[in-house]
């Protein structure tokens, strides 16, 4: 079976999202980076300037990157089928990811957010049962379960 690329869009241009970009960089066989969102058009351009400053960049693939600085806008053409997007990726603020990953889902499309995945419990039940009805799978990034306090303080408590 050969690899198909998958299309990401990357919501969220703060200062986590360089980490985001460098592995989706790195992962160029498999991920392609079609498009960059945020309300703060600094940040864009930091980020675009950023994007063909990473030497995994190919200056093609930077040209390619469409902007968008209205997720509402970016996902609007994802619903028209002016924009192929597989993944949506979330570094936004921890008070939008719901609204964010719900409004993903209902389109089908997988997401990758950063934590926390929701600031109710309320909104969590939302996004579960949105992904649970979707095709879409839901990824949350918990980098932080590979600390070694965070393993210390789950071996003390397995123990």
């Amino acid at each position: 079976m050969q690899n198909q690329l998958i299309n990401v869009a990357l919501v969220g241009c703060g200062r986590i999202s360089e980490k985001h970009l460098t592995s989706i960089l790195s992962l160029q066989n498999h991920l392609h980076l079609k498009a960059i969102c945020d309300n703060d058009n600094e940040k864009l351009i930091k980020t675009k300037k950023l994007i063909s400053e990473l030497p995994q960049s190919s200056i093609n693939q930077t040209n390619e990157i469409q902007i968008f600085n209205e997720y509402e806008v970016l996902l609007n053409k994802i619903s028209l089928k002016e924009l192929d997007i597989d993944l949506i990726v979330l570094c936004t603020p921890s008070g939008l990811h719901a609204d964010q990953c719900i409004k993903a889902g209902d389109l089908g499309i997988n997401v990758i957010t950063e934590k926390p995945l929701a600031t109710s419990l309320k909104d969590g039940y939302e996004i579960f049962n949105c992904f649970k009805k979707s095709k879409a799978n839901l990824f949350i990034v918990l980098q932080n379960r590979l600390n070694p306090t965070v393993r210390l303080v789950k071996k003390q408590i397995d123990n």
